[in-house]
């Protein structure tokens, strides 16, 4: 089983490119664990992307909350999962406001 180092001592590569794929996440969007996995290079290590996302210590400048569960499932969030669905919530309202602005 991988284990879930990539923020405390994995490799700087590993950390970038985990790091870089939270940041890709688009404002008003999500993606999953499993994308983060992969983006990592490796597919099968979700539950490792997932526990190393928790332990991101950057979350204003890297927002993890954008990060969800297979399917949408809100799982996990260091800051609680009312504060993740608050966030998300915003999020969406105001991206969805830009679209019609557009």
């Amino acid at each position: 089983m991988p284990s879930a180092r990539i923020f405390r001592s994995a490799p700087p590569t590993e950390r970038a490119a985990l790091s870089s794929a939270i940041g890709a996440v688009e404002f008003g969007t999500t993606s999953t664990y499993g994308a983060l996995a992969a983006h990592t290079g490796n597919a099968s290590s979700v539950r490792a992307a997932g526990a190393a996302t928790g332990r991101n210590p950057w979350s204003i400048v890297i927002p993890c909350h954008r990060i969800v569960g297979g399917g949408g499932a809100l799982t996990g969030y260091a800051g609680g999962l009312e504060r993740k669905r608050a966030l998300l919530a915003h999020e969406d309202k105001v991206a969805a406001s830009l679209r019609r602005a557009a």
